[in-house]
């Protein structure tokens, strides 16, 4: 990246075409392949017939690449000097033009949060960009996204979802509920600094739900 960051990206090629390909990409906060799949996963299996190279990239700051996460509601995108996931995809796309034999054509898609870092993309488009298909991502968060539903807080999304790419960088932490009824639960935790004081001892997992617990 412009800031000398690594991210962590895997290639797959087809076998057996000749002609230079398209890219397609994905950028996550939730892993990517450790090797080449044996069989193609059923919703690749048509656009590797028709021919595309797949690339999968953690986003800075989750498993293998460099940098600080920065969920959607702390990252810095008004800043011209900050690097984030816009100026991130648009140097992943520069480089991989460059260095992947392929037509120079790139397209971006993703579903929610993948969905979102697709959008991101088109903030600073690069010239290789030629499609975007983002599916479900989160633009509204007062209305009906992720932490609000018509300003509603949406206690459990924003616990269980920081949780998942904040507390290890190397994996998604899945909270391990000490009960079945999650829905009681939570009416037990109340006031909601209890679930930093007796379960994450201080940890700051989400700038939101930290503002609301202080």
């Amino acid at each position: 990246m412009r800031d000398g960051a690594r991210l962590q990206t895997v290639i797959l090629t087809p076998i057996g075409h000749q002609e230079p390909l398209p890219i397609l990409m994905q950028r996550t906060p939730y892993g990517v392949p450790d090797k080449a799949p044996e069989t193609i996963p059923p919703m690749l299996q048509e656009l590797s017939k028709d021919g595309y190279i797949f690339v999968f990239q953690s986003v800075r700051g989750r498993f293998k690449s460099d940098g600080v996460f920065a969920s959607s509601y702390d990252m810095d995108l008004n800043n011209p000097k900050a690097v984030n996931e816009t100026t991130d995809a648009y140097d992943t796309i520069d480089w991989l033009i460059k260095n992947v034999p392929c037509n120079g054509r790139v397209g971006v898609f993703g579903v929610s949060y993948l969905g979102l870092t697709a959008a991101l993309a088109l903030l600073e488009p690069h010239p290789a960009l030629k499609a975007v298909s983002e599916q479900a991502s989160p633009v509204d968060q007062w209305m009906n996204d992720d932490l609000h539903h018509f300003g509603a807080f949406r206690l459990s999304y924003a616990f269980e979802g920081s949780v998942q790419v904040r507390v290890d960088k190397n994996k998604d932490t899945h909270f391990q509920f000490p009960v079945y009824d999650t829905y009681q639960w939570y009416l037990d935790v109340v006031p909601i600094h209890n679930l930093n004081d007796q379960y994450l001892h201080g940890l700051r997992v989400c700038l939101e739900f930290n503002d609301l617990a202080s």
